[in-house]
Order: C-alpha cells, then sequence, then structure tokens
C-alpha cells in the first residue's frame, strides 16, 4: 500500500499500469465487457479494475456509480495476486472480507468472483469481476470459461492500447 516501500517488482509493475495511460471509465470495450459478463454470470455489478498503489479504480464498469475505492479495501487487489478465478460465495464469512467496507455497507457485497488480469510480462494489474448482493454456490463451468476468456479479451485490448502509447512515444 502507500506506506509501503515500493519493491522493485511493485515499481515495475506500477510502470507497466501507469503505461496504460487509463483513468476511471475511460474504456469503452472494458464496459462492453463488464455488461456481458454482468449477463453472462447474472449479477448485477461487473467491473474492469487496475490497481495502483493506493487505490482502485474502474475502466469498465456496470451496476456501480463508484469509480475507484480505496485498495486497502479492494477485493480485485487480492483477486490479482492469484492466477485463477477468485470466487466468494459469501464474503460475509470470508475473514478476509467479513469487515470489509463494501461488504458491510453499499454494495453489501455477498458473492464475487474475479479473474486476475496479467501484463505480458507477468505483473497483476488488476481483474475482471462480477458481484452480487446476495450470496452464491459459485458459477456455472460455462460461466468460469466465459470470465476467463473476457479478461483475456480485456487483457488484449489494454496490451494492445499500451502498444499503441509506446510506438507513439519511440516516434517522438
Amino acid at each position: 500500500m502507500a506506506d509501503e516501500p515500493a519493491t522493485p517488482t511493485e515499481a515495475a509493475r506500477l510502470d507497466v499500469l501507469r503505461g496504460l495511460g487509463l483513468s476511471p471509465g475511460t474504456s469503452g470495450a472494458a464496459n462492453e465487457a463488464t455488461r456481458f459478463a454482468a449477463l453472462l454470470c447474472e449479477t448485477p455489478i461487473a467491473l474492469v479494475s487496475l490497481v495502483d498503489d493506493e487505490r482502485q479504480y474502474f475502466v469498465g464498469r456496470t451496476g456501480l456509480d463508484i469509480i475507484e475505492t480505496p485498495r486497502d479495501q479492494s477485493f480485485c487487489a487480492h483477486t490479482m495476486l492469484g492466477d485463477d478465478l477468485m470466487i466468494i460465495p459469501d464474503a460475509r464469512v470470508d475473514p478476509r472480507f467479513v469487515n470489509n467496507m463494501f461488504v458491510t455497507g453499499h454494495p453489501f457485497i455477498r458473492f464475487y468472483a474475479g479473474m486476475p488480469l496479467v501484463s505480458r510480462e507477468g505483473y497483476p494489474l488488476g481483474s475482471l469481476c462480477v458481484i452480487d448482493p446476495e450470496p452464491r454456490d459459485g458459477l456455472t463451468d460455462l460461466q468460469r470459461q466465459g470470465l476467463k476468456i473476457l479478461a483475456r479479451g480485456v487483457m488484449l485490448g489494454l496490451e494492445s492500447r499500451r502498444g499503441v502509447k509506446e510506438r507513439a512515444a519511440s516516434e517522438l
């Protein structure tokens, strides 16, 4: 977090993240991915979240008005450290999240499923997630596969954007 010294890996991760040049709500493709993820998983909320040193911010969102949250309250900051879907059937009973402000207050997260977004260098940047205020047993096989495919598509779009920015910068 902000009060911890940045490790060389964290500094490089943040450089890659900043290289995307994205701010909250700036990616139409990410918004399309969240709309489809919410439909696929039958959840009212879906997000494409990027996690920097102090916050997570949403470059795609469906069903949630806020555009960023503190990193220390972020489910996605946990998700991005894994290598597969992170599924939380009921956040009220998960010790990592039981006192989280988004579990005890709006949007009253109960069910959460997120897939890490990882750069070509292997740096975790954030996640594609779906959220429900009702607890759930999990996702169907189709929903799990769909979230993984959508997350790969989101990451391909982010990497493509990054490549365009890098080429433009090298031509200056």
